[in-house]
């Protein structure tokens, strides 16, 4: 028998992202300096295509975005 490692369960793989933003965006009487992406999972993708989403379309990626994010960006 060979003393390999278990692979790491799917669990420790992050769900989420901390992006700081360079320029905060201003809504209302609030200022977002920072936003949480989280991992699409199939309802966020709906109506995209894989192949516009990693060719980093505009148009995919302004629809993708406020479905993934915290706080919600309006497109």
């Amino acid at each position: 028998m060979t003393d390999t490692p278990a692979p790491a369960p799917a669990a420790s793989v992050p769900q989420t992202a901390d992006v700081p933003l360079a320029t905060p965006i201003a809504r209302g009487d609030t200022t977002i300096d920072r936003i949480t992406l989280r991992k699409p999972k199939a309802g966020a993708l709906r109506g995209l295509t894989m192949q516009d989403i990693l060719q980093a379309d505009v148009s995919a990626l302004i629809t993708l975005i406020p479905r993934i994010s915290t706080p919600a960006l309006t497109a």
